[in-house]
């Protein structure tokens, strides 16, 4: 009896042996197995977030130096239309009143009126006069513009000498070469978009988890400009325990480790970019905290179960699991780096990836899409307004061409659609799309109008997926021309419209119908800047222009009626409508075609007269 007692106890010894060994082992494999797994997941979920941050921040630095250089021009063509108004103008040269109406005119702040010496002696600020290219750096930057009358300046954003209020100021000579003109605009949108741009708001709407930290720094100092801990922004990274890991990345785009940053064992990932340092650490201590409690649980199921082997068994499969949603957490992080915010569109970085794998020999359809007048509702209605137009135009080519294919926002207000059909059934989508966009309605915004170019990979031989892109972005500025040219020559400065424009006609005549006068516009780039623009006076041009001997005989007369000053200004003043001329020219042994187009300014100019001639023939560079 006491054999078997001894020998029960013996067993039960020995089963508690085995069970303190496999909980031991257990616990063993299980803190191998968390340690492991979490630290591999902490670096990629940390990597993403590094990798979305400087996505982020060189996004908006680029689209920082695109709108300044966008800006620049077109604060150039302001400043030169000034310089072309005063010419045309010479009573208005010293009348503050006149000047400040054709500031209004041009949406500027300022118009100042240098002489020879670059000094100051008329505008619409008094309270400058006298100010010279002597008077402080912020004069002092448009001193080469006394050396050479061929240039054009315009400033970044600068607090002017005065007042140190942030202004973009814009310098051309006039055409004589007698006295400078200048604007000076305060650039409200940029000012507004650099603020939002800023680290510290970069790291705000970055989405981070417990124990995690995102620091944005100085390339140089290391100084922190942006943080999750907004007590770390002021200080540097050798502050926060990082000195060797700056160190190092100044000689290495990423490197990772395990540190201690402000006392706490923490897991960190640095990346350089062209002007800041992008980390992001992850404290130990708060992953082994959860560790720990997956552990005890462990131990106390596999203490309470009678079958060990299926407690481990179900205990590691639970691992697993948390693996799998893990994964799946990363998957789903990975796929919102995809995704624009504001639209739900794919953005450029999908954009970029997705064309890298295509080929130009792929049966696919590419649209080109830019929404229409943005800028214009935007400076009249305000930034919600673009956003609510931007965003409408977004869920019409989502509505449309979702189940095709994928729609991409690349820019402000461009996007593309890459859809996988052949040509007759996309020419049907066009259609339903184009109904979309004339029905919608917005609640700051009526209507939508949206300049589209589509290319089929069948319709010819394509050297790169790039080429295809380029010819969809040339159609759809032609469409945008179009566009401009039917609701008024956009003033506000679109040099890609102006481009398409001219592949579009052989001449584009400005003309004032009651002064009988021309100039032909050249919006090139190539165009010397001093270089006197054909111009005089209307009936002449027609006279010339065209030798009536030549025109075919049934189209003499419309051509005659048409083009006689009197009915073009009955037209212009009580219809406000086209004027469109076509006739028959003979060539060699032929006829060709011309169109002549004249088209008055929109119908809100006060400028009854003035508008825009067109001139379209059968060899004109159509694309």
């Amino acid at each position: 009896m006491n054999h078997k007692k001894k020998k029960t106890k013996n067993k039960i010894l020995k089963l508690v042996c085995l069970l303190i060994f496999v909980i031991g082992t257990a616990v063993f494999l299980e803190a191998a197995i968390l340690y492991t797994v979490n630290n591999k997941n902490v670096y990629q979920i940390s990597k993403v977030l590094l990798d979305q941050a400087v996505d982020i921040i060189e996004k908006n630095q680029k689209n920082e130096d695109d709108m300044i250089q966008s800006l620049k021009e077109d604060y150039i063509v302001r400043a030169k239309a000034v310089s072309y108004i005063i010419d045309a103008k010479p009573e208005a040269e010293k009348n503050i009143t006149e000047l400040k109406k054709i500031a209004d005119l041009m949406s500027i702040d300022e118009i100042h009126i240098f002489d020879k010496k670059g000094k100051i002696y008329s505008g619409t600020e008094p309270k400058y006069y006298g100010y010279s290219f002597d008077s402080g750096e912020q004069m002092a930057y448009f001193k080469p513009m006394l050396k050479n009358k061929k240039l054009t300046m315009c400033q970044d954003v600068t607090p002017n000498t005065s007042e140190g209020k942030k202004m973009m100021y814009a310098l051309v000579w006039n055409e004589a070469g007698d006295r400078m003109i200048q604007v000076g605009i305060e650039p409200v949108r940029l000012l507004q978009e650099v603020k939002q741009n800023e680290a510290d708001a970069v790291v705000a709407n970055m989405p981070v988890y417990k124990g995690m930290s995102l620091y944005v720094t100085d390339k140089k100092s290391g100084k922190i400009y942006g943080a999750t801990d907004s007590k770390k922004i002021g200080k540097t990274l050798d502050d926060i325990g990082l000195s060797r890991q700056r160190k190092k990345i100044a000689k290495e785009n990423l490197v990772s480790g395990i540190v201690r940053v402000d006392g706490e064992k923490s897991l960190y990932i640095i990346k350089k970019t062209k002007k800041y340092i992008v980390g992001v650490t992850f404290e130990i201590a708060s992953d082994n905290a959860s560790n720990m409690i997956a552990i005890l649980i462990m131990v106390v199921y596999l203490s309470i179960a009678a079958g060990v082997i299926l407690l481990v068994i179900s205990r590691l499969s639970k691992v697993r699991k948390e693996k799998k949603e893990q994964s799946a957490m990363l998957s789903s992080i990975s796929e919102m780096s995809n995704i624009d915010k504001m639209t739900g569109c794919f953005n450029r970085r999908s954009y970029e990836e997705d064309l890298s794998k295509m080929s130009a020999n792929d049966q696919f359809i590419y649209i080109s899409m830019d929404v229409n007048g943005l800028k214009i509702i935007n400076d009249s209605h305000g930034h919600a307004a673009g956003d609510e137009l931007i965003c409408g135009a977004a869920a019409c080519m989502r509505s449309c061409f979702d189940k095709y294919g994928k729609v991409y926002r690349i820019g402000g207000d461009e996007f593309v659609a890459v859809l996988f059909v052949q040509l007759e059934q996309f020419l049907w989508i066009k259609t339903e799309f184009d109904g979309d966009i004339r029905y919608w309605t917005g609640n700051q915004v009526e209507e939508i109008s949206i300049s589209c170019g589509y290319v089929s990979s069948g319709e010819r031989k394509w050297a790169s997926m790039k080429e295809i892109a380029n010819v969809a972005d040339i159609r759809m500025y032609e469409e945008k021309a179009m566009y401009y040219k039917k609701n008024g020559v956009d003033r506000q400065g679109q040099p890609a419209s102006y481009v398409a424009l001219y592949r579009l006609y052989s001449q584009i005549l400005r003309i004032n119908l009651q002064k009988d006068h021309y100039k032909i516009l050249n919006w090139k780039e190539t165009i010397h800047k001093n270089k006197q623009l054909p111009k005089g006076t209307l009936t002449e041009w027609f006279d010339n222009f065209q030798d009536i001997q030549f025109i075919h005989p049934d189209d003499r007369e419309e051509y005659q009626q048409k083009t006689d000053l009197e009915y073009l200004k009955q037209q212009f003043a009580e219809q406000k409508e086209f004027v469109t001329i076509t006739y028959r020219v003979k060539e060699g042994t032929d006829y060709k075609t011309v169109t002549l187009e004249i088209v008055p300014e929109d119908e809100n100019s006060k400028n009854t007269y003035e508008g825009f001639l067109y001139v379209k023939d059968s060899k004109a560079n159509l694309i």
